[in-house]
């Protein structure tokens, strides 16, 4: 539905067919995408991408989140979420983006306490779903360890089912090891590349 479009949004529309899909896509959201110079030679696919998540919880948060940060480096990582995100939502696998919870977790030498979580995906069937994007192998950093414990005490709480850890680049083994460490079984799949080219290369995103 078109009603209300600019003519400059109508008449992308006949570029990107998929634009006629999204009804909450704002126009200033799209003029940030379409203007970055890092979406060049892939704007179809990105907006093919945001037509297939459309109907899912956190899709809109995300992508305006994403969009305004298009001039950052670490926006990569958003864009291989949203890929990840459009393949599940594809296969009606996808429930949510974005998703919140609570969880109590102990630190070393801290007591334990409630803080704040957010699984890149959930996926039926109560899998959450963690996204790295990186231009060298995963490793385990202070940020990763934190989160993994969040997830593993997610999951031992009963808000999820169980816990998977996607990168377009190989998972070194310190991240396995520490992975094998938790209470619950994390599934980790790498080197998913296929669908992302050609993203460029960054470090530590996502």
């Amino acid at each position: 539905n078109l009603l209300g479009r600019s003519a400059r949004f109508i008449e992308d529309t006949k570029r990107f067919s998929a634009l006629r899909r999204i009804a909450w896509l704002e126009e200033r959201t799209w003029e940030l995408i379409k203007a970055s110079p890092r979406l060049e030679g892939r704007l179809e696919k990105v907006a093919n991408w945001i037509s297939d998540i459309r109907h899912v919880p956190g899709a809109k948060v995300f992508t305006e989140c994403m969009a305004a940060r298009l001039h950052l480096v670490d926006v990569e990582g958003y864009l291989f979420q949203l890929q990840r995100a459009a393949e599940y939502a594809r296969k009606d696998e996808l429930v949510a983006i974005g998703k919140r919870f609570h969880t109590d977790v102990a630190l070393p030498g801290r007591p334990i306490r409630r803080i704040t979580g957010e699984a890149d995906l959930e996926l039926r069937g109560g899998v959450l779903v963690e996204t790295k994007f990186r231009s060298t192998p995963l490793t385990l950093d202070e940020g990763l360890h934190l989160q993994l414990l969040k997830y593993d005490r997610a999951v031992a709480e009963g808000q999820f089912k169980s816990i998977r850890l996607e990168c377009n680049n190989a998972v070194s083994m310190a991240v396995r090891e520490r992975c094998s460490m938790l209470s619950n079984a994390v599934d980790i799949a790498d080197n998913l590349v296929e669908n992302v080219e050609p993203l460029r290369a960054s470090h530590g995103v996502g």
